[in-house]
């Protein structure tokens, strides 16, 4: 189940029963990124490149605070905090927005394809 999708319940079982489980601060960051909201971009948009992997961007309150670009994989993640790499994730982020369901329309699809299975 990928990350974004995942209950609270279920992630923190995830981080749990992993090899090196996460704990303490790290245990709440991960599980705080995941809990946001989820874009869709439907099938009929057709090919884009964002089928190719999943990042989140992530930013503070605080101005002094940079941001990073969050990447998830099969056995781990990564954060990337240059300025460059936040740009263009940025960038590409904007894209995918724009190639994507509101929220509402995303939240109707995603429990219509629920109800489907």
């Amino acid at each position: 189940m990928p990350g974004l999708l995942q209950t609270e319940t279920y992630m923190r079982t995830v981080f749990d029963s992993a090899r090196d489980p996460f704990t303490g601060k790290r245990l709440e960051n991960e599980v705080a990124v995941r809990l946001q909201t989820v874009q869709v971009i439907p099938q009929n948009v057709g090919p884009h490149s964002g089928l190719y992997s999943n990042f989140i961007i992530v930013d503070f309150e605080d101005p002094e605070e940079p941001g990073l670009v969050y990447l998830e994989y099969g056995f781990g993640s990564m954060q990337l905090e240059k300025p460059r790499d936040i740009r263009a994730g940025r960038l590409l982020f904007d894209h995918f927005t724009d190639l994507g369901l509101d929220e509402q329309d995303s939240i109707s699809l995603i429990r219509e394809v629920a109800a489907e299975r």
